[in-house]
């Protein structure tokens, strides 16, 4: 996760996200120096205990715009024209463009066989 999170540009015309980050039972961060968890998408929003940095030392944050889109191998010009929260659903409903390919290569190699 450290990786993806920095080094980043100063953020311009950032906003901090509207919730509170926090973990409860089944729901906790990404450790910031392991794997991210994956990037959720949910009904209502991002959930508290969702797409956030368990900091180890009993502090989260949300990811910004940014972080998620460098999860999902997003190139960093890439301008989101929405919310945090609508960014955040729409890169938790992605896919990883590098995976995708992968993904696609294979089924075409099966098809072909």
């Amino acid at each position: 996760m450290r990786s993806c999170a920095g080094p980043l540009p100063v953020a311009t015309g950032h906003t901090i996200p509207p919730r509170e980050a926090r973990a409860y039972k089944g729901h906790t961060g990404s450790r910031l120096d392991s794997c991210s968890k994956a990037l959720r998408a949910g009904d209502h929003g991002v959930s508290g205990g969702e797409n956030m940095i368990d900091f180890g030392n009993g502090t989260y944050r949300h990811y910004t715009k940014r972080e998620a889109a460098r999860l999902q191998d997003m190139d960093d010009a890439y301008e989101f024209p929405c919310s945090w929260g609508d960014s955040l659903k729409q890169l938790g409903n992605a896919v990883p463009g590098a995976l995708s390919y992968a993904f696609g290569g294979s089924v075409a190699q099966a098809l072909a066989a």
